[in-house]
């Protein structure tokens, strides 16, 4: 995409809290409760794989950058 002059956005979703519309950002970490919303999600994650949950590598449609996991992309 670079070599063709071609920026690519970042994924987003939208949510309304209290009234007011939010939007969450792919790999996004300026949330005031960033730091708490992803240590639950690893905690949650990690209590999935303890009973048995296997990520479904199947859903990756690109290769995997340095230090990347499935676990980590999915």
């Amino acid at each position: 995409m670079t070599e063709i002059g071609l920026k690519k956005l970042p994924g987003r979703s939208s949510t309304i809290v209290d009234d007011e519309i939010v939007h969450l950002y792919a790999n996004h970490r300026s949330h005031h409760l960033s730091a708490e919303i992803h240590h639950q999600l690893d905690g949650l994650k990690d209590e999935l794989i303890q009973h048995g949950y296997q990520f479904d590598q199947s859903w990756i449609s690109r290769l995997l950058i340095p230090n990347e996991t499935n676990q980590s992309m999915l």
